[in-house]
């Protein structure tokens, strides 16, 4: 090789460097950036319960702290895909677009969706590459899962202490069904009836809103 390859290949290295530390710098940035504008979590269930559109589901609100969201994804951060199923204000999904290449929100609750949607364009002012990886939808889950359909292994996570178990159920069930072998489900807790493609592979404690040491569940789809 040549001394003009030689230093081409150096120099070559020493930008890609530059450039992934550039981005480790960033996403420490934009973390610390979601952190200061977040909201403290607010338990405002007392304000939907009359609202038609959210009666067959519980709509108490509760959310990870951030130490789990970050035990959470480190440990869990190698998928193309990150679904919050009940994503809230938008922290969760905000969060793992610094891990992933595509995170969704999915929020049934109007007032929720829209303060996720004010944050997320608070922040892509100055992180516009981040944000532009995170959606953030407003609708029913089921709904969400009847049109769309996932060509590779995703990480799911249901905030779902307060589901009623059928909503538990037929959400596992559509897991099983739409997302490809190698999908991880994060939940608070699951149904009685897993289906035979899903298996638990460990517990995790962790603070949530409601617990500092709240016991989360990790299932793999087989």
């Amino acid at each position: 090789m040549t001394d003009t390859y030689h230093k081409y290949l150096k120099y070559k290295a020493k930008y890609l460097a530059m450039k992934e530390g550039n981005k480790i710098d960033n996403s420490e940035n934009y973390i610390l950036k979601l952190k200061k504008l977040y909201p403290q979590c607010i338990h405002d269930n007392g304000s939907l319960k009359n609202n038609k559109a959210y009666e067959k589901y519980t709509t108490t609100y509760g959310e990870m702290d951030y130490p789990a969201i970050e035990l959470f994804s480190k440990k869990y951060n190698n998928m193309d895909y990150f679904i919050d199923f009940g994503s809230g204000r938008g922290k969760l999904p905000l969060f793992m677009a610094t891990s992933v290449k595509k995170s969704i929100g999915i929020e049934l609750v109007s007032e929720r969706h829209q303060c996720a949607v004010e944050l997320k364009n608070q922040l892509e002012k100055l992180y516009p590459e981040i944000t532009g990886k995170v959606s953030l939808i407003e609708g029913d889950m089921f709904e969400y899962l009847a049109i769309t359909t996932f060509d590779k292994p995703a990480i799911i996570w249901i905030s779902n202490l307060c589901f009623p178990e059928s909503i538990t159920k037929d959400l596992f069930n559509a897991i099983s069904i739409k997302f490809k072998a190698g999908t991880i489900i994060g939940c608070s807790k699951f149904p009685n009836d897993i289906p035979t493609n899903i298996t638990k592979i460990e517990e995790m404690t962790v603070p949530m809103s409601w617990n500092k040491n709240s016991t989360i569940h990790i299932f793999c789809v087989k």
